[in-house]
């Protein structure tokens, strides 16, 4: 075994070792769903779990607002981006009885912390978390997100560029989705839903009925 192996090797066992460390003291974070999770969050009953089709149920039950719906987790750095300098300022904006906003966690971990992201920047609405056990809408699946999107939102063109967290989608009273083609400052185009801070009024229902072509630099996100 040559040096560069043997110190390999041994980062390996230190990381491991640290580890095991942590969780016996109980210091690691689970961002990940677990069955642990799910037996903790089925314990925060001020949550309300949602499989997707019963969030496409309750977007198209409400035919009197228009629909702002958020999904993000604790553990994640774009979020808390979003949660402080993006969704605050929209919800001044919009404050109003025609808006309705649905702030959902990602999956069953961190419920906790999810609900203090909120309440720090001053977001009172209830919160609710994704439970869905369907192979499509897995944590595992890779394609989560664009199936999410595609299976509660039918009109237009599919979307195909929502490979994580956080997912924001502007829906219209009748449950359109609006959508834009955005090209991002690498030029790399996708069909995406509207991420909240590029919404500079509320859209009319007509505009929920075609897609638009952008280009656009993400400033969160640079």
């Amino acid at each position: 075994m040559n040096i560069i192996e043997s110190v390999k090797k041994s980062r390996l066992y230190l990381l491991v070792a640290c580890t095991l460390l942590m969780s016996g003291c109980g210091m690691v974070i689970t961002c990940m769903e677990t069955p642990k999770t799910i037996r903790k969050a089925a314990e925060l009953t001020q949550y309300t779990p949602l499989t997707v089709d019963k969030l496409s149920s309750l977007l198209r039950e409400d035919t009197t607002h228009f629909k702002f719906v958020i999904f993000f987790s604790a553990c994640c750095g774009p979020c808390a981006s979003h949660m402080a300098y993006t969704y605050p300022e929209m919800m001044k904006r919009h404050a109003d009885d025609s808006v309705k906003w649905y702030y959902i966690a990602a999956n069953t971990a961190q419920l906790e912390s999810a609900e203090q992201m909120m309440r720090s920047n001053g977001i009172s609405e209830p919160l609710y978390y994704l439970l869905d056990t369907t192979a499509d809408f897995n944590d595992r699946n890779s394609q989560k997100w664009n199936n999410i999107a595609n299976r509660i939102f039918t009109n237009g063109e599919k979307v195909t560029g929502n490979l994580g967290i956080p997912v924001n989608f502007i829906v219209s009273k009748d449950c359109k989705v609006l959508k834009l083609l955005v090209t991002d400052s690498y030029n790399e185009s996708r069909i995406c839903t509207t991420d909240l801070y590029l919404l500079e009024g509320m859209p009319s229902e007509e505009d929920f009925d075609r897609t638009d072509s952008i280009s656009v630099d993400f400033p969160l996100f640079r």
